[in-house]
């Protein structure tokens, strides 16, 4: 009975975590999908690239803001509760989103408007540092061993439907609206959306439970809670572990960065259309919804760790056969392509996250997780603007190398991982 009670209160938090996760990555990554709109708006060059690199710039903020609201929160999630943080994260998102749509642009009040466009992208950075580490560490400690791949899985998938929820909203816009309509009204639509949708899961995950782990964990704990203990323990006992934790990170965080920086790679060096990125993207990130549970089963059956190796390795060989569908130039050969470059993120994030979990204990899951991940993604979210100044130099297909240097770092960090017993 028991068993039977904590299974449903497992698949109930799995849901409830999944569905705040969607949403936050929704309001998180819209930026990235509508630069191409907002560095008009909110930027001013007469070089198109110059514009592009002043607008992942702001993109690139809300990254390196994401360790300090990773850290601050897990700590905090460590210290007192993964619950209450949780429903914190998620009203901080849900103000930065909102505001975003209400901001005046450049021609209303001039260069300030960049400044608070920057403001609110470095509260969206400091709540998603906090969000997905919160809801694995959450999704980890409900779920039974043999389950937690898989539960896990359900949650980078309810990503790929935020992702999916993104591009599926600008799919509609860019072809509803004309480009002087969306710069005038519409490019405020997704923002005020994602905001009113993340209230009003606010509201619903309320209902979570806080973890059986942390309530074991703090029922034993005899001295007084202090809030850097959690960060103390991993620089103590665990550095090795966030150094693998880190390596690990750096493939999945590169395929994911590069994919938000897709829109403006390919409607520039490929001559698709934004309506056709979008579209093909929709079909991709549907097509992650379904195969993250999968990599999830497999990554309980086969090991976290095999599974992840053979992403990182596998991608190898692939990259360039892989980018060679985009010299097709239509949309079947865009939408294949983006199918197999979401099943190379889906399995490579379906095993990182059991992994990087399993690497911390109760006490420091959360900040751990977050301190790894988000270290990462903050350095990453630089990456467009490199990518985009050395395509400015040489050529497009530094991209591809960009990414295959990626798969090889974490590739070598999941081989050291096989020799610490707390990843295997």
């Amino acid at each position: 009975m028991l068993i039977s009670i904590m299974s449903q209160r497992a698949r109930k938090t799995t849901w409830l975590a999944s569905l705040g996760a969607g949403l936050e990555y929704y309001d998180f990554i819209v930026y990235g999908m509508m630069v191409a709109y907002l560095n008009t708006l909110f930027f001013s060059s007469s070089e198109l690239w110059i514009n592009q690199m002043k607008a992942f710039g702001a993109f690139a903020v809300g990254y390196i803001a994401r360790p300090f609201g990773g850290v601050i929160f897990g700590m905090i999630g460590d210290t007192f509760g993964r619950k209450s943080t949780f429903l914190s994260v998620m009203m901080l998102m849900t103000g930065a989103t909102f505001a975003m749509g209400c901001l005046p642009t450049r021609d209303q009040i001039g260069e300030s408007a960049a400044v608070l466009l920057v403001a609110l992208r470095v509260l969206q950075g400091l709540s998603f540092g906090a969000e997905l580490p919160g809801a694995i560490t959450v999704v980890h400690e409900h779920a039974g061993k043999n389950r937690r791949a898989l539960y896990s899985g359900f949650v980078i998938s309810s990503v790929g439907l935020g992702s999916l929820l993104a591009s599926l909203i600008l799919f509609i816009l860019s072809r509803t609206l004309t480009t002087e309509q969306i710069l005038q009204w519409g490019w405020r639509m997704p923002f005020l959306f994602g905001g009113l949708l993340a209230f009003a899961n606010y509201l619903i995950r309320k209902q979570m439970h806080e973890t059986p782990e942390f309530l074991q964990w703090d029922s034993k704990r005899s001295r007084k809670k202090s809030i850097k203990e959690p960060l103390l323990l991993l620089m103590r006992r665990y550095r090795t572990n966030v150094f693998t934790g880190i390596g690990m990170t750096v493939f999945l965080a590169g395929l994911i960065i590069f994919s938000l920086y897709l829109p403006t790679y390919l409607s520039t060096y490929f001559a698709y259309t934004p309506s056709t990125v979008y579209l093909a993207m929709t079909y991709g990130l549907a097509w992650s919804a379904v195969t993250l549970p999968l990599f999830g089963y497999l990554a309980d059956r086969w090991g976290a760790l095999t599974l992840f190796l053979i992403a990182s390795l596998g991608f190898i060989p692939m990259a360039f056969p892989l980018f060679h569908l985009l010299a097709f130039g239509n949309l079947a050969a865009l939408i294949l392509f983006m199918m197999l470059y979401q099943t190379a993120i889906s399995a490579s994030i379906a095993s990182y996250f059991p992994l990087l979990s399993s690497g911390f204990p109760t006490e420091a899951r959360y900040t751990g997780i977050a301190l790894c991940y988000n270290i990462v993604y903050a350095l990453m979210g630089m990456a467009p603007i490199l990518i985009t100044f050395l395509i400015y130099r040489t050529q497009p297909n530094i991209a591809i190398w960009f990414l295959i240097c990626c798969a090889l770092i974490s590739a070598a960090s999941g081989f050291y991982a096989r020799k610490r017993t707390e990843f295997n």
